[in-house]
Formats: structure tokens, C-alpha cells, sequence
């Protein structure tokens, strides 16, 4: 940099005598200023322009004789270094660029050793001009926008600046929206001047020191009285050619006392993003007002009670939520409306009729004599509240009920309110009473022939007075089970209140069938000493099923084979039962000369005894599985496939079912063989049917002589 001027230096001599030095600092060296170095910028072969620093141009021009650079400005080649090409050449050539005031723009390195004829490699530093792009996102409003409640529309005003020395490459601008917190809706409604896809902008290029604002407008809805948070994000999206090199900057600037920028070209550009956030929050109030849950535990002494009574009531209140409760209000009402009297806390020590008149309040009583109203905080809970509800002094004739029902009200910090309501019952019975309640269970109401159930048959007295002589009397059935264990009957002498008893028994199916269980009966003496009797309800249907299992022989081997031919032996298998029928196992035995070629699904080949066997897990009615073999008899002489066994069980497990599956034989012979034998009994049947023509024809008789007619008293 060429040195001050002494006009300049008169100038800043003035400014130091009229201003307080002290509160100025003044520096006249060149510390301040920036300097750029662009590294590994390669310039192509015939282009000008495509490398730009600040209003300079660089232009490469490359021929088999020499490397050419250029420097232009406007019209004007500021500098140019042509280098000829051969053994002579240096490694590379340095040159100042000097701007219009003589100061040094930048400093150029053209690095001959490494350029070729497609492009020239140089470096550029001590260069005043910052590399392409250097785009800057604003927005206003930024950070944390804040309203009170309700629905909102904000507006923001999206800048992009480009603080580069260059005009900026083309980028893209990218706007989303999220929820944080509560629930909501948030919507991007236009973008002034954007007709279409406000969400992704494109943004032209901008002239150095400019920038280009988009006004963007939202909706944000929390949905009534209720904390929402939103999020707004915007992204800058540009291609850079340079790339910050921030450990060879901060190398270089402390070498050197200067603060120099150190970027890296890339020639296909560095995708960078710029970032810009706006928080939207609605109703922080009903946030940190939290939500005060309040819970009542209410509990009783007693459920039935006599006229004369009374039913102790105990409740307590506790804020389950994550906000404090505010100006909480208990309210408590008996119907049909009777005495009730506090016992607990004692300043609540009141008799009243039917319901309170005023609620209930937390108040906190000081020494001076004030109340102050506090609020119940998370997990704060009440003392107990005990009243007792008396019942009416007259007779009554079958039972009365009461209900008692607890209101609690309540507000949170942000004025909305809240409301929970219990209600427990009791009932008021005439007294002496017993009540004899009957449940009959049968499990399970589908049985196997020769499976079991179990019938249980409970008696409880849920009256007041005990019952005398209870005689319990069941039925089955008995067509279609027997009692395999238990008693169908059972005497007791007393059954106290809430005292229960049991009768249980089992019985075993014995034939299939639909079988309906009918009711159990209880006889008993009541407190007045007068005999009743009190039915169960009904049992159910049970149904009794019975697999049963048919077989076919569908496919055989014919009564003569020809050794080493593929014969099929198949078997269906059907449930014609009314039950599953279970493990299905069927075991053939073949000759160990009865090659097994193939078999179907379910058979397992046990190769020392040359058996199969064919299983199948269950089988429900009206279905059917195969046994399929393919064989292959090796031998000639006579073959025996051989069922030794063929069983199932019923849909419980518990009864075993077997069934037979006939022998199948075959002859298995040479081809000659069979010739001969086919022949044999084709000459046989050629001379019988001979026999019998020449028979007919001749009349040659056949069999015993017919008897004679003779007449009666001749010889």
C-alpha cells in the first residue's frame, strides 16, 4: 500500500485536537484490514470471466508453444504473463495487480510446473477481495416472538445479504415450520410477490453489497386457552467455490500479524447452508399455569344399614396435575336429604340437612385472626373431611338408597376452571332380613364321549340375618352322564350373613348329544322361620361330541407289477365325527424289497424297518388328510402293504380310538413273465370258448344225461 498522502495526514491530525483521544482509537497502519488468499484456483483453457476477483477478470489462454494469463479490468489487460513452453521454463511467476490509486489489489502466483493445456493453476493473496459468496440470512422479527393467547398472524421479513465482493451465485430458500409444544395448527399463508410453492424460493443472483427481501406471512392457532410453541426455520442453500480454510488462516495471520483469510477452490462448488430461526410462543401463561388435576379419595364404613343408622363418610382431596389449584371449592349433597354431621376437621364441627349451603374452602387461620385462601400445589393433598349421614328413624319396608355425591371445584393460574365429581352409595334395608343368593357354573360346555365337566353350585347370604336348614339339590342328566365324583346335594345348618358355600361335583359324558343343564334348587328357613326355596340359573347346553374316523383306499398298486415300476398307494383319511379328532397315527409296514420313492405331507420314514409313519395333529369334523406313498418294488414276487397300526384320540386326550386298514398285496414280475402268463391264459380261453361253440353246434352233451318221460305202468 502506497503511504498516506501529507493532505491526509493534516485531515487526521485536525480530527485528533478536536476530538477526546482517550475515547477514539485511531490506528494509521493497515492491521485492521483484511487480506484474502484464494488457493488452487484453476482457470480454463479460453474462458474469461469465469474467475472474477473484485472487478478483475482472469483469462488462460494455453497453445503447444506457451501458457498465457491474463488480467483484464473492463477493456483493459491490467497485466499478462506468457511463458513459452520448454526446458527453460520456470516453476512459476509472481505479479502485483495494482488498483486505480496505486495500492496493490492482490498478489498473483501462476504456478507453470502445474498447469496444463486444459487449465492454468494459480494462486491469488494479499488480495483485498473476498472469493464469490460470502450470503448472509436476516430476519425480522429473530429469536422469541411471544402473545398473550388467541390465534396470530405474524409477518416476517426475510433478507439476504451478500457481504462478498462478487456478484453471488444462485441459491435457494427454504422455509418449515414445526410444533415444539401444545397442540395446534401453523400454516405459511403466501409470500409477497410469489405466486406459488412460498416453501421453496428461488433467489436470484445479487450484486455485491446488496441483498433482496422476501415478506413471508404465517398462522399460528394454540385452538383456544392453551400454550403453544412453534418453530420457523429457514435455510440458505448456495453452491461456493471457495472453502474457508480456518487452520491455514489463523496460521497465517499469526505469522504474519495480519488477519488473512485463507479459502480453497473446488471447482464443482461446496454446497453451504445458512440458517435462521424464529420461536412463535402463545399463552406462556396457560403453560406455567400447568394443569391442576384434582383427585377425591372418597372411602365408608358401611353399605347396607338399618333405619336408625348412619354410614361414616371419609374424604380427602389431592392435585395430581403439574399446576397449582386456585380458589378450590367443596361442595357435598345426600339424596334423599337427611341429617349429616362433621366430625373431622374440627372447625367443620356443623349438623345440617341434605347439603351444604356454602362450600367448603381451604383457608389458612393466623394467630391475628386473618384467613388468607391458599392454593392446593402439585401432589398437595387436604386433611381428611369425616361426616357421618344418619338414616331416617321410621320403618321402612324393603330398602331405601342414599347417594352422596362430592363436587370439587377449582381454577388454575391462568382463570380457567375445573370441576370433578364422586358420588358413593348406601342403602337402608328393612331389618331381619336374610337374601339367599344362588350362581351355578359348568366348565367346560363343550366335552369329549368319556371327557368330564364340573358343576359348582355357590350359596351366599347377602342379607342381614343368618338362614337355617339350607338343603342345596342338583340334577343332570342322566341319559347322558354319570357322577364320577362329588355329591349332587348338600345340607347345612346356619349360613350367616356374607357367609357363602360351595357344592361341587363332576360328572363324565357318556354318549354324544346336546345335554341342557337345568337349574339348582335351595331350600332354607328365613329369620321368620318360614321355609323358601330359591333357584340357581341354568347351567347352559352342553355339547358331547365324538370324533370318528373312515378311511379309503383311493389309489393301489394293479394285481401284477413289473419289477422296478412306480406304483402309488394312497389313503383318505375324513373325520365323520362330530368332535376334533387328535394325534392321528397311522403306521405301514413294507417289505425291505419295496423301495420308498417319494411320500406325501405328514410321513416320516423310518429307514431301518422300511415303516412309515403318517401323522396328523388334529382333524376337525368333515375334513380329510391323504397318505400318499410312491414305490418302487426291486424284486420279483409277491409285495404286502400292511396297516399294523392306525389310531386317534379324542379332542381332550383322554380316550384312544383305533381303526383298521385292510392289506394291499401285489405281484411284482419280469416283462417275460408277464408275456407268458398273459399268453398261457389267453390260449386257455381261445380253447374254452371252442369248446363251448363245437358244444352248441354239434350238440355234444354236457353234464348228466336228462331223465326220460316214461308213462305210468310201462318200463
Amino acid at each position: 500500500m502506497k503511504s498516506l498522502g501529507y493532505k491526509s495526514i493534516i485531515f487526521l491530525l485536525f480530527l485528533l485536537i478536536i476530538f477526546d483521544i482517550s475515547s477514539l482509537e485511531i490506528k494509521l497502519t493497515a492491521n485492521n484490514t483484511v487480506l484474502y488468499e484464494w488457493r488452487g484456483v484453476r482457470v480454463k483453457n479460453g474462458t474469461r470471466g469465469d474467475i472474477k476477483v473484485g472487478p478483475y477478470e482472469l483469462e488462460a489462454i494455453t497453445s503447444i508453444h506457451h501458457f498465457a494469463l491474463n488480467v483484464w479490468k473492463g477493456l483493459k489487460i491490467e497485466e499478462s504473463i506468457t511463458i513459452p513452453i520448454g526446458s527453460g521454463m520456470p516453476d512459476m511467476e509472481s505479479r502485483r495487480i495494482y488498483d486505480d490509486e496505486g495500492n496493490v489489489a492482490f498478489i498473483i502466483d501462476f504456478f507453470i510446473n502445474r498447469s496444463n493445456y486444459e487449465e492454468l493453476y494459480v494462486n491469488i493473496r494479499e488480495c483485498i477481495y473476498s472469493p464469490p459468496g460470502g450470503l448472509e440470512l436476516k430476519i425480522s422479527p429473530s429469536g422469541t416472538l411471544e402473545f398473550e393467547e388467541g390465534k396470530q398472524e405474524v409477518i416476517v421479513n426475510v433478507t439476504v445479504i451478500n457481504n462478498g465482493t462478487t456478484t453471488s451465485p444462485k441459491a435457494y430458500l427454504s422455509c418449515n415450520l414445526a410444533q415444539v409444544e401444545g397442540n395446534g395448527t401453523y400454516k405459511l399463508l403466501y409470500v409477497v410477490g410469489i405466486p406459488s410453492k412460498p416453501e421453496n424460493l428461488s433467489v436470484p443472483s445479487i450484486p455485491s453489497g446488496k441483498n433482496t427481501t422476501y415478506e413471508y406471512h404465517f398462522s399460528f392457532d394454540p385452538k383456544s386457552n392453551r400454550h403453544a410453541e412453534f418453530k420457523v426455520n429457514f435455510a440458505l442453500n448456495y453452491k461456493m467455490e471457495f472453502k474457508y480454510n480456518e487452520t491455514e488462516s489463523e496460521r497465517l495471520s499469526q505469522g504474519s500479524g495480519k488477519t488473512i483469510e485463507v479459502y480453497d477452490y473446488y471447482p464443482e462448488g461446496i454446497r453451504v447452508t445458512e440458517k435462521a430461526e424464529l420461536t412463535v410462543i402463545i399463552g406462556r401463561k396457560f403453560k406455567e399455569a400447568g394443569n391442576p388435576n384434582l383427585r377425591i379419595t372418597l372411602a365408608k364404613n358401611a353399605t347396607l344399614v338399618y333405619p336408625k343408622g348412619s354410614v361414616e363418610i371419609r374424604f380427602s382431596v389431592r392435585n395430581e396435575g403439574n399446576g397449582s389449584a386456585y380458589g378450590v371449592k367443596i361442595w357435598i349433597r345426600v339424596n334423599p336429604p337427611t341429617e349429616i354431621q362433621f366430625l373431622a376437621p374440627s372447625q367443620l364441627g356443623r349438623i345440617l340437612t341434605g347439603a351444604l349451603t356454602e362450600p367448603i374452602t381451604l383457608i389458612q387461620q393466623f394467630p391475628n385472626g386473618t384467613a388468607v385462601e391458599y392454593p392446593l400445589p402439585p401432589n398437595g393433598y387436604t386433611q381428611d373431611v369425616v361426616f357421618v349421614v344418619k338414616t331416617p328413624e321410621y320403618p321402612i319396608t324393603g330398602s331405601a338408597a342414599y347417594k352422596v355425591t362430592i363436587t370439587v371445584e377449582w381454577d388454575d393460574l391462568a382463570g380457567r376452571h375445573f370441576n370433578t365429581t364422586v358420588q358413593e352409595g348406601f342403602t337402608v334395608i328393612e331389618p331381619g332380613r336374610t337374601q339367599i343368593v344362588v350362581t351355578k357354573e359348568v366348565q367346560p360346555l363343550v366335552v369329549p364321549v368319556n371327557g368330564t365337566l364340573s358343576v359348582t353350585v355357590t350359596v351366599k347370604n347377602e342379607g342381614e340375618e343368618p338362614a337355617r336348614n339350607i338343603k342345596i339339590t342338583d340334577m343332570f342328566p342322566e341319559q347322558f352322564f354319570e357322577l364320577v365324583s362329588g355329591e349332587t346335594s348338600y345340607t347345612r345348618g346356619i349360613l350367616r350373613p356374607e357367609e357363602a358355600v360351595t357344592l361341587s361335583y363332576v360328572l363324565k359324558a357318556k354318549i354324544e348329544g346336546r345335554a341342557p343343564i337345568d337349574r339348582a334348587t335351595v331350600e332354607y328357613i328365613d329369620e321368620t322361620g318360614s321355609p323358601r326355596h330359591v333357584q340357581s340359573n341354568p347351567g347352559g347346553v352342553v355339547s358331547i361330541v365324538k370324533p370318528e374316523i373312515e378311511y379309503e383306499i383311493k389309489e393301489r398298486p394293479e394285481s401284477y407289477e413289473i419289477v422296478g415300476s412306480y406304483v402309488s398307494y394312497r389313503v383318505s383319511v375324513r373325520n365323520k365325527g362330530s368332535g376334533i379328532a387328535r394325534n392321528i397315527e397311522i403306521v405301514v409296514q413294507l417289505p425291505d424289497t419295496l423301495m420308498i420313492v417319494n411320500v406325501g405331507e405328514g410321513c416320516d420314514i423310518e429307514e431301518t424297518s422300511n415303516t412309515v409313519k403318517f401323522t396328523v395333529s388334529e382333524l376337525p369334523p368333515n375334513e380329510e388328510k391323504e397318505l400318499f406313498l410312491e414305490l418302487r418294488p426291486l424284486t420279483t414276487g409277491k409285495y404286502n402293504i400292511t396297516v399294523v397300526e392306525a389310531t386317534y384320540y379324542s379332542p381332550d386326550g383322554g380316550t384312544k380310538y383305533s381303526f383298521s386298514i385292510p392289506v394291499v398285496e401285489f405281484r411284482a414280475m419280469k416283462p417275460i413273465a408277464i408275456r407268458i402268463m398273459l399268453t398261457v391264459v389267453l390260449i386257455a380261453t381261445v380253447v374254452i370258448v371252442g369248446v363251448l361253440v363245437i358244444a352248441v353246434t354239434v350238440g355234444i352233451k354236457i353234464g348228466k344225461k336228462r331223465p326220460t318221460m316214461r308213462r305210468l305202468g310201462r318200463r
